[in-house]
């Protein structure tokens, strides 16, 4: 047995927990070596069990206390800690929104005293959920493994109680039956089987049409006030390009802010349903491009276009990306982003080409888990 299988079996105690960090993780040292702990709260002092090791680091879970801090608070799931979902059930959910923002301020100090924040309900927020099916088990994967926590299907706070297993109907039960992931999103109609069919939902007037296997924001208590922020930064009449489009959400949504709007994605489906969902919403004035961000020029015809939108994935822009916006005559950049971390990195890059943050905002789109979004407005003369 090697070193590193010794210490997954590895138990350490009487371990005092240090300050929060990234990724919903208190940190710690023993024995030379820094241990990210989740399940903990600084301060306490614990037992726990290591999960996973890497040469520099190594990561743990809190199996017994020791002692515990007044802050606290009972559990109030089954699965917490088991299923890797949530990383804040232990704590309340204003504390929980104190520790995002102080994270986010770690990574833009000036705006420590500035940032802004919206939230919403801590629990069933979640309008699609990814249930995973084997041997008749279904439910989430267990932290770090590909076994089944199949108590998840049945009770999860944070996914809208439609779409839990005993709550779906009949017909959709013997739809899924024999399927290997299970993927559901409510609809205006009732539950989608994203995977197989569309899902069309209306935002107030605006109606939005989604391809199978496409992408949506999964907060669906936050998604109109998230909309609505953005087109607090537009004026009216403005030429719009939108970068990682989807199916045109955004720029539908915002569509009495817009005269013209050029939308890029790359997935050929995504874009011929953001072109059907401007067909449907009468936007003659809006098209879109299927286009590969990673790898292709960005077009000729957006250089002119003095306010961009983009939505990248958790890889955030690339240096192409940010050199495209910064010969641009882009004067305004409105990025809403699901990774700080390359937020940070961007916005360093793009702070070169004269860009300046005017407004930045923590959306928690993902209660009770160590993610979040952050919207940034950016401004240059």
């Amino acid at each position: 047995m090697n070193n590193e299988e010794l210490a997954l079996r590895m138990v350490i105690e009487d371990l005092e927990l240090g300050k929060w960090v990234q990724n919903g993780f208190t940190i710690s040292h023993w024995d030379g070596r820094t241990i990210f702990v989740i399940g903990g709260i600084p301060g306490e002092i614990v037992d726990i069990k290591i999960d996973k090791t890497t040469k520099q680091e190594w990561f743990g879970t809190v199996i017994r206390f020791k002692q515990t801090k007044s802050n606290r608070i009972s559990v109030d799931c089954p699965s917490f800690l088991s299923c890797g979902g949530c990383s804040y059930r232990h704590i309340s959910y204003q504390e929980e929104l104190t520790i995002k923002k102080s994270l986010l301020a770690d990574r833009f100090p000036k705006w420590k005293d500035s940032l802004s924040l919206i939230s919403g309900s801590e629990n069933h927020y979640r309008n699609n959920v990814q249930w995973k099916q084997k041997k008749k088990e279904v439910g989430f994967y267990k932290k770090g493994s590909h076994d089944i926590d199949s108590r998840t299907s049945q009770f999860c706070l944070t996914v809208d109680p439609r779409l839990l297993l005993s709550n779906l109907s009949k017909e959709i039960q013997n739809k899924i039956k024999h399927t290997k992931d299970i993927l559901l999103r409510l609809s205006h109609s009732g539950i989608s089987i994203y995977d197989r069919e569309e899902t069309e939902f209306f935002l107030k007037e605006t109606i939005i049409r989604i391809p199978k296997g496409g992408f949506s924001q999964i907060n669906q208590f936050l998604l109109i006030p998230w909309l609505d922020k953005i087109c607090s930064y537009l004026s009216t009449n403005e030429m719009v390009a939108e970068l990682f489009c989807g199916s045109g959400m955004i720029g539908l949504y915002a569509q009495k802010h817009i005269e013209k709007l050029i939308g890029l994605e790359s997935h050929p489906l995504s874009i011929k349903f953001a072109n059907l969902n401007a067909s449907a919403n009468n936007l003659k004035q809006y098209s879109y491009i299927c286009t590969n961000l990673y790898k292709d020029p960005i077009p000729v015809s957006l250089m002119k276009v003095s306010t961009w939108i983009v939505n990248p994935p958790r890889s955030g822009l690339s240096k192409d990306i940010n050199a495209s916006i910064g010969k641009s005559q882009c004067k305004k950049l409105i990025y809403s982003s699901c990774n700080a971390a390359t937020l940070q990195r961007d916005l360093i890059e793009l702070e070169t080409f004269g860009f300046q943050i005017e407004d930045l905002v923590l959306v928690d789109f993902f209660p009770r888990t160590h993610h979040f979004e952050v919207l940034a407005l950016l401004v240059r003369d």
